[in-house]
């Protein structure tokens, strides 16, 4: 018996998904793996979570003279630094593929998101140029959207199932009885699995991937629930404390023992990125992350 850092081995899980979409290549096998990229992702997160007065006083030079004696700004400056160094990287290396194969490629050649955006780089003839920083600008937002949030999904729903074993069993005897035959779970699998959905659409609501949403400006003067709220006013959600709010009544679960028809009437056959956002935009379980979510913890919890 050996120690599993599950963290780690998710990340890795994860990376290589979406490393293999966006930048054309895994993440196991290369030096990525030798565990700098699993620390600068997760000193971004760390950061991105953490409170700077600069953020909700943005003309204040008070505000950033507070981020430099905290230290808040050295260490922002440190990621930027760490995590432009990675997409430098991916960038010339299609840069260079790109040069050596020159403009016809054969058709063979599999193109990755990284190669269509330097081919617009390349690419004298359009309006607006796109420069190097743009393509790092969308690597971050694939990095941190794809690999970031489906993270830190898994690990929470890992940790939540570890914390209840009773729970644990009941989502491990579904999976034993949907796969039994098999021996291995498909993406048809996911839709027969209801209870690991509600495992899942559980956690995100106790832990959502992005606990403080993004600071919104209010563009024209409205009201919410009779507070006014005017133009260029920042609105700052706090979905986790929402997610914990008892007011919304039956349709917030807690880890416990349920009926099955509960379950039934609550989840139906779509899993929400949030329970606070249940509604016709809710997303299917059969898009990408819920069923790289879905599949990843199913056969993470299959092990226990």
């Amino acid at each position: 018996m050996r120690t599993v850092n599950l963290s780690e081995a998710l990340f890795s899980h994860t990376a290589s998904v979406m490393c293999g979409i966006a930048f054309g290549r895994s993440y196991h096998g290369n030096k990525f793996d030798s565990g700098k990229f699993w620390e600068v992702m997760n000193e971004i997160l760390a950061v991105l979570n953490s409170f700077s007065t600069s953020e909700f006083l943005p003309s204040s030079p008070i505000a950033s003279a507070v981020n430099v004696i905290t230290g808040q700004r050295g260490r922002l400056d440190r990621c930027f630094l760490n995590s432009d160094k990675f997409y430098q990287q991916f960038i010339n290396e299609h840069l260079e593929r790109a040069e050596n194969k020159g403009e016809h490629a054969p058709e063979e050649d599999i193109i990755d998101i990284i190669d269509v955006l330097v081919g617009l780089m390349r690419d004298q003839s359009m309006e607006i140029h796109i420069t190097e920083d743009h393509i790092k600008a969308s690597l971050m937002n694939i990095i941190l959207g794809g690999i970031g949030t489906s993270l830190v999904v898994m690990i929470w729903v890992m940790t939540e199932l570890a914390r209840h074993p009773g729970i644990m069993k009941k989502a491990q005897e579904e999976i034993r009885t949907s796969v039994s035959k098999k021996g291995k779970v498909d993406e048809s699998d996911l839709k027969q699995l209801r209870y690991l959905k509600m495992v899942v659409k559980e956690t995100l609501r106790l832990h959502p991937p992005a606990p403080l949403v993004p600071i919104r400006e209010c563009m024209n003067h409205c009201k919410v629930n009779g507070y006014d709220v005017g133009p260029k006013t920042r609105v700052l959600v706090n979905a986790w404390a929402i997610g914990r709010n008892s007011e919304f009544g039956t349709t917030l679960m807690s880890f416990v023992r349920r009926d099955s028809k509960i379950v039934r009437s609550i989840i139906g056959d779509n899993i929400s990125s949030s329970c606070l956002l249940a509604g016709p935009e809710d997303l299917s379980w059969n898009k990408y992350g819920s069923v790289e979510c879905g599949a990843c913890t199913c056969k993470s919890s299959i092990l226990f």
